[in-house]
């Protein structure tokens, strides 16, 4: 674990905190037989505990708190631990790890975790519940023993615990499959510590029903598309709207009637409807300066760019004169 992570831990020591590159050797160096006696302090962990390797993580940031010259706020330890852990083969690990996130093979080892409750025989290890959530959104590990607690309060250094807890979202984030919550924490004087993992496809769906609960088919797409005199009854009550299908169906048929010319650039820019590129607000200011006979914008930025019926009306008119 040293040796994964050695060189991250003092890397961010410059970064984040800000020592130079030589002090931040220094206290590399001071951290590590300070590691290595804590490791020998700890009891051994039982075959089936998965929690070892947190343990082992907490000895490494405790080592390099107590080898710093100064003691660090929660705040900046936070950002510290993140980094430091954070290594490309971590984020690779935690890919790995969300994919098999609400396996089957996943339920049955936190099932099993729950079972164990090491922290009864090793109060370095931690007991955890599982609670399934009932509508199938992911499931929550409630902790009543953290051994992360009962080694901080070894070292002295129980008051920069949370930062060590915010580790969990940074994981559940490099993961991508989950959205980590929590309610309370053992280090914050709460009654467990809950961590709870939400399906992020279930989150992202809630969302689009929420969305779609609260705002209708006219609101959500023809938003920009509203006549400058309002319908009779509220658009967003409706669920086509009327002046904006008789726009578009007037619309469809003069492109109907032109689609030879469309071909080029040039007519499929002019009968590209202006809403597409102008900026919102412009469509009612716009729809005012268009007169109802004439399909040519009475401006540059009018609402049907559709000049091109214009030139197809003026070239039949001028071959009707060549032709008398």
């Amino acid at each position: 674990m040293w040796t994964m992570f050695a060189g991250s831990f003092q890397k961010q020591l410059t970064v984040v905190f800000g020592y130079d590159v030589d002090t931040a050797k220094a206290i590399t160096k001071k951290a590590k037989p300070k590691y290595r006696e804590i490791i020998s302090e700890l009891p051994e962990f039982e075959k089936g505990d998965r929690f070892k390797m947190n343990i082992v993580n907490c000895a490494m940031i405790g080592a390099f708190i107590l080898s710093m010259p100064e003691h660090p706020d929660v705040e900046r330890l936070t950002e510290y631990y993140a980094k430091s852990m954070m290594t490309k083969p971590m984020k690779w690990f935690c890919r790995k790890s969300g994919k098999n996130k609400f396996t089957p093979k996943d339920i049955s080892g936190m099932k099993a975790t729950a079972t164990l409750k090491a922290a009864d025989r090793n109060p370095y290890s931690w007991n955890m519940e599982l609670y399934e959530y009932p509508d199938d959104s992911g499931y929550e590990g409630r902790f009543t023993k953290c051994g992360i607690c009962v080694l901080m309060k070894k070292l002295g250094l129980y008051d920069l615990t949370p930062a060590l807890c915010h580790l969990d979202y940074t994981m559940s984030e490099a993961g991508g499959v989950t959205d980590f919550v929590r309610q309370y924490t053992l280090a914050s004087g709460g009654p467990y510590c809950d961590c709870g993992y939400k399906k992020k496809s279930f989150v992202k769906e809630m969302q689009m029903q929420a969305r779609r609960s609260n705002t209708t088919s006219s609101d959500k797409y023809y938003r920009a598309l509203r006549p400058t005199k309002p319908c009779s009854g509220s658009c967003r009550k409706r669920r086509l709207c009327k002046p904006f299908m008789a726009m578009w169906r007037s619309w469809r048929e003069r492109a109907t009637n032109s689609l030879q010319p469309c071909c080029t650039y040039r007519g499929f820019t002019a009968l590209s409807p202006a809403f597409l590129s102008n900026p919102h607000g412009a469509f009612s200011a716009r729809r005012r300066a268009l007169t109802q006979r004439s399909c040519r914008s009475a401006t540059v930025y009018g609402v049907w760019i559709l000049r091109l019926l214009y030139y197809r009306k003026q070239r039949i008119n001028g071959e009707a004169r060549i032709g008398q």
